[in-house]
């Protein structure tokens, strides 16, 4: 019996740490193509497919990763990043690849993880998600001709199932967007029955 104090520490402690190695960030899914090459040391323009305020800081948080890595942002650029972002579940319909055009509209940030728990209400047609576990949070964007002409680069940035934290998922989001710029890249991991990803359009 002078053992059971001991085993319960043992356990809280397993516990804990069991739910700190849940908390660590979760690698997020990357689905970009290059469809044009990019203009050597063009300026880009950054602009919300929804502006509201939630999209607005997102796109503060693109306009410092670009600044970071001394890509010019200028607001009459001859290049322009649109992006949207929204919340998918478990009933949506499968990844096909990254989404280009200018008819696609996002709920904001607030659908990424800023007022996650309630909708942020910022969002426009943005609820409040059901249970975490199958809730991904998207972030779609395109690289375009200011015209509309020609889309040069999209990009598609998805967190794993259920993880939304607020803290840092809008920056490591915002990061993992700005370094796929002007690549083609696909971190998507085969299906389960080990048929490959649907093909790039």
């Amino acid at each position: 019996m002078r053992r059971a104090p001991w085993c319960c520490g043992a356990l809280i402690v397993l516990a804990l740490g069991g739910a700190a190695l849940g908390d660590e960030p979760r690698a997020l899914t990357v689905n970009a193509q290059l469809l044009q090459a990019l203009p050597a040391d063009v300026a880009i323009a950054v602009e919300p497919r929804d502006d509201n305020d939630d999209n607005i800081k997102l796109r503060d948080l693109v306009v410092a990763h670009l600044t970071d890595r001394r890509t010019t942002v200028a607001a009459d650029a001859p290049l322009l990043l649109r992006f949207s972002s929204r919340v998918t579940t478990n009933r949506d319909v499968a990844d096909t690849g990254p989404t280009g055009g200018r008819g696609r509209r996002g709920g904001g940030v607030g659908g990424l993880a800023m007022g996650l728990a309630q909708g942020s209400g910022s969002g426009k047609g943005t609820a409040g998600p059901p249970a975490a576990g199958g809730v991904r949070h998207r972030l779609s964007a395109t690289l375009e001709r200011r015209d509309g002409s020609q889309v040069l680069w999209k990009v598609e940035v998805t967190t794993a199932p259920g993880e939304h934290d607020e803290r840092t998922l809008p920056d490591r989001m915002a990061a993992a967007l700005v370094d796929a710029i002007g690549k083609t890249v696909d971190t998507r991991p085969p299906p389960s029955d080990g048929t490959p990803p649907p093909p790039r359009r």
